[in-house]
């Protein structure tokens, strides 16, 4: 899998556990993550590479469905963006009721590469419409940007080590058969000399082609009612590529 693929399906999966353990909604409409980018090796240290964010807008309509819009955006920033720039948006349009996309824009830049796709998912032909492919789908499935919604039922108690949740998430005109698995405990401090104590997962993905299961990296919560997602890693062949929490805006500091 690509190196921003695998990113980005890193942080859809670090919305996944924005919801405590007993299912109650710990974000709110407003809430905003920010994050900041490094790469990390023993050549180079802490290599500032970039930011992005993670935002939760409010409420409205969406072909008369009532929806939330969830955005995540990704760019590099300083030298690096010199020899290679990045600028990467996903939103999703995503059905509260029913709690599954109705809609997913993808909108990226990646040095020469670029590509804009608009899908629409039809749930009673059981299709996704997109700009380049019409895929199969079935009655329930997430997509990058909506994942914590498809998970907000699921009961994650008693937290052992090993155990593992599957979710579907659909991008790319495929379906990603993706796990979850449970790690343990690590205490992280920030850079903005913030301490948490966090609980650990490793995702992996498959598609529906290819069924040998890839790890994606590592992603750290804050143990706490608002499971804010502070560490992000993902292993590249000369070092590590990290997303680390900066900012929280608009959370429960009760």
């Amino acid at each position: 899998m690509k190196t921003n693929l695998k990113l980005f399906f890193l942080l859809g999966f670090t919305l996944i556990l924005i919801y405590n353990t007993n299912a109650q909604k710990t974000f709110k409409i407003g809430e905003q993550l920010e994050y900041r980018i490094y790469f990390q090796s023993l050549l180079t240290g802490k290599l500032s590479a970039g930011n992005g964010t993670i935002t939760v807008e409010e409420a409205s309509k969406f072909n008369s469905e009532d929806v939330v819009s969830i955005q995540i955006k990704g760019k590099t920033k300083g030298f690096i963006q010199f020899f290679y720039k990045v600028k990467d948006r996903f939103r999703s349009y995503f059905d509260v009721k029913n709690k599954r996309p109705i809609a997913f824009i993808k909108d990226v830049k990646e040095g020469s590469y670029t590509k804009y796709d608009s899908v629409i998912f039809n749930y009673e032909q059981l299709k996704a419409f997109g700009s380049y492919d019409t895929t199969n789908i079935s009655s329930q499935l997430t997509d990058v940007a909506s994942v914590m919604y498809y998970v907000r039922e699921l009961d994650f108690e008693p937290l052992t080590i090993g155990k593992t949740y599957q979710i579907p998430i659909f991008m790319d005109d495929e379906i990603f058969y993706s796990t979850i698995k449970f790690i343990g405990y690590k205490n992280i401090k920030t850079k903005n000399k913030t301490y948490y104590n966090c609980i650990g997962f490793i995702p992996s993905a498959s598609t529906e082609s290819f069924f040998e299961k890839e790890e994606l990296g590592t992603v750290w919560f804050s143990n706490d009612k608002n499971r804010l997602p502070v560490l992000v890693e993902s292993e590249l062949q000369l070092g590590f590529i990290k997303l680390e929490l900066l900012h929280a805006k608009g959370i429960d500091l009760d």
